[in-house]
């Protein structure tokens, strides 16, 4: 498609910190063809009210605690997107993030995954720091080789960073 459906999956544990500004950051972005999905993982704080405030805009799914790996996997179940993107219930995204890895995707029909560079906060420290690549890779694991530069690379096609084709992940 020229303009997929994202579907944009953020897990949460009692959430309510941040909660708001993670949502915020999905509805916000410039790009307009997402839906935007709160797995909720069992939270006791006040996250499925946060939520509720959203309306319609976000599909709120609830389930027993069982970690952040089973909720994405709830997530990706229940949503209708040919790409999916991860955000993490205390991260948040630039505006244009989804429209640039949008263009990347579309770019090279081949890429399954994009991942890219995030910057980590420390609030308590007023500090930030760049988790980034020294360079681009494109990884096809087709040899060994190959295969070991994805492994050391990780880093970079983590949680909130990571947008990939919902049936990889389905296969996953």
């Amino acid at each position: 498609h020229d303009n997929p459906t994202v579907s944009v999956i953020i897990p949460c544990f009692n959430g309510e910190v941040f909660l708001r500004e993670s949502v915020d950051s999905a509805l916000g972005q410039s790009y307009a063809g997402k839906e935007v999905i709160v797995v909720d993982d069992g939270s006791t704080d006040g996250t499925p009210g946060i939520v509720a405030r959203y309306g319609e805009r976000v599909t709120y799914l609830r389930k027993d605690n069982g970690g952040q790996a089973t909720a994405f996997n709830a997530g990706i179940r229940a949503c209708k997107g040919e790409l999916v993107a991860l955000l993490d219930g205390d991260d948040w995204w630039h505006p244009r993030k989804l429209a640039l890895v949008l263009a990347e995707f579309k770019r090279d029909p081949a890429l399954v995954a994009v991942g890219h560079a995030i910057y980590e906060v420390d609030q308590l420290a007023g500090k930030r720091y760049e988790v980034r690549p020294d360079r681009a890779l494109i990884l096809d694991l087709k040899s060994r080789e190959k295969a070991v530069e994805l492994a050391n690379s990780m880093a970079y096609l983590g949680t909130s960073r990571l947008t990939a084709r919902r049936a990889v992940l389905e296969s996953l």
